[in-house]
């Protein structure tokens, strides 16, 4: 029992010290802030020596891909941006004041580096918004996480839609050499927190690259790999494009008396004029370069066209008058027609002769492709 009031009034005298060390935390804590930001300058570099540049690391994590416009090439992510420097400004003896093992402060009271997007669409704006905060911890290194939707232009080639693939950049730039350096933290690009629901774009590659063009600006660049999940154009352009061309030769199949043929092959010219204005709408207005489906519907539509023509020609003979005479074109097609089956024929095989004298002198010196 004696051990018992012992221990008790140990966790009492416990209790009783705990309160103004609370109190005596969050003053020096304070303290620490004050002393920190007294001559504190937000727009001078944090390097002791001036004539050198400041490292600034760089780690981009994609979020989302919230899409790209083919047609006016702009790739839309949603990404966060982890920027990595050091500050001796802001160190401090761990666990001496408070307890305090690091100190945040709104972006817009301390220095940061001047980050801007290079290929934006837009007019670039400031990274991040006065409300971010930047943790340091006790040697002085900053972690700044900024969340941001980027629009980047992206070079579109669509030669070999659907089945086509795209390297998109998300370049930033740290202004001049000599202020600012800038390098990739880890692989300088991470897709662990990428939301991979995008149903028409997979995410293949990411990779990041440092330059210096022409020694006067920190240039890094983030590459997204972009392959197209060709599905959706396979089920409704492709299949359908292949069903239409076998319906289009089926007009030829159709008897001439049963004035049905001219509706019906107008009806698969109109068709395909449908499907090239859908394709085209997907694709990017420029010649170069082009895609091959492009070259394969106008190919369709000319054919289509020429089924068109011959099947108007077609009526046009059939319902001519008998006694009338065929014009001299058409004696032609069929004289040459008929010289390329003779052609095929196996000579082994004995020809039938005319039956009168006359008309096997007239078979002998005339050649076939010119009997009509």
């Amino acid at each position: 029992m004696e051990s018992f009031y012992v221990s008790y009034v140990c966790v009492i005298i416990f209790c009783m010290n705990l309160t103004p060390t609370t109190g005596q935390s969050r003053g020096q804590i304070e303290s620490l802030y004050t002393s920190i930001m007294t001559g504190y300058n937000m727009y001078v570099r944090p390097d002791i020596d001036q004539s050198k540049a400041t490292e600034v690391k760089l780690n981009l994590k994609l979020i989302d891909l919230k899409g790209l416009d083919e047609v006016q090439g702009v790739m839309t992510t949603v990404v966060q941006l982890d920027v990595l420097w050091q500050d001796p400004r802001m160190m401090f003896v761990p666990g001496s004041n408070g307890g305090a093992s690091s100190i945040s402060f709104p972006q817009k009271i301390v220095w940061k580096p001047p980050l801007s997007l290079l290929n934006a669409v837009t007019d670039t704006e400031p990274l991040g918004f006065d409300d971010v905060v930047i943790p340091y911890n006790a040697l002085g290194a900053a972690k700044w996480q900024v969340g941001e939707t980027f629009e980047t232009n992206c070079d579109i080639d669509v030669s070999k839609f659907p089945y086509d693939s795209h390297e998109c950049k998300i370049s930033m730039i740290g202004y001049s050499t000599s202020e600012i350096k800038l390098s990739k933290s880890g692989d300088g690009i991470s897709l662990d927190m990428y939301d991979k629901s995008n149903g028409q774009w997979l995410v293949t590659d990411a990779k990041t690259t440092t330059s210096s063009p022409g020694s006067q600006i920190s240039l890094m660049t983030f590459t997204l790999t972009l392959k197209r999940i060709p599905d959706y154009f396979v089920l409704n352009v492709f299949i359908p494009l292949m069903i239409m061309a076998f319906l289009n030769v089926m007009v030829f199949v159709l008897p001439a008396d049963s004035g049905e043929r001219v509706g019906y092959s107008i009806t698969c010219l109109l068709a395909m004029a449908v499907f090239l204005t859908l394709v085209g709408d997907n694709l990017p207005k420029t010649s170069k370069p082009m895609a091959q489906i492009t070259y394969y519907l106008i190919a369709y539509l000319g054919m289509s066209t020429i089924s068109c023509i011959l099947t108007v020609v077609g009526l046009i003979l059939y319902n001519k008058d008998e006694s009338s005479k065929v014009p001299g074109c058409i004696q032609a097609l069929i004289r040459c027609l008929r010289c390329k089956t003779c052609k095929r024929k196996d000579r082994s095989v004995e020809p039938e002769y005319p039956k009168s004298p006359s008309d096997k002198k007239r078979a002998t010196e005339t050649p076939c492709c010119f009997v009509y």
